[in-house]
């Protein structure tokens, strides 16, 4: 079963990179008595070896019987 991903939660997805590399830095911020919150910016790369294959791997948790 299909789900259009507008109706995707991030409980349900995960996406592995390969050959990722960082390309917009670290931000971190913080605060008193409260949980940090960081964002960072990742790009997977292709393969020279293997240029056919995408530079990711989607997996979506499909619940059954649903």
């Amino acid at each position: 079963m299909a789900l259009p991903l507008g109706e995707l939660s991030a409980k349900q997805t995960a996406i592995r990179l390969i050959n990722a590399l960082n390309t917009g830095g670290l931000q971190i911020t913080t605060q008193n008595k409260a949980k940090g919150q960081f964002a960072f910016e990742f790009t997977g790369h292709y393969s020279i070896k293997n240029p056919e294959i995408v530079p990711y791997e989607l997996y979506i948790k499909q619940e059954i019987g649903a």
